[in-house]
């Protein structure tokens, strides 16, 4: 789990660039499991919400062979 300021910096990252630049994420944890990786279903809620706004995603789980 991270901290509650890594939380934070990770969050106020995502605030600062998502209507300005492109940014690539990748994780190992489904959306799902985010809440528990960041500790707080608000600041979770958030996160996300910037990072999915405006977005295309891409599962590489389901285009593997």
């Amino acid at each position: 789990m991270l901290e509650c300021k890594e939380v934070s910096r990770l969050f106020q990252l995502f605030y600062e660039v998502y209507q300005n630049t492109s940014l690539i994420a990748t994780a190992n944890k489904g959306f799902g499991d985010w809440g528990s990786a960041l500790g707080d279903p608000m600041v979770t809620a958030a996160v996300m919400a910037r990072l999915i706004h405006r977005c295309e995603m891409f599962n590489r789980a389901s285009l593997s062979g």
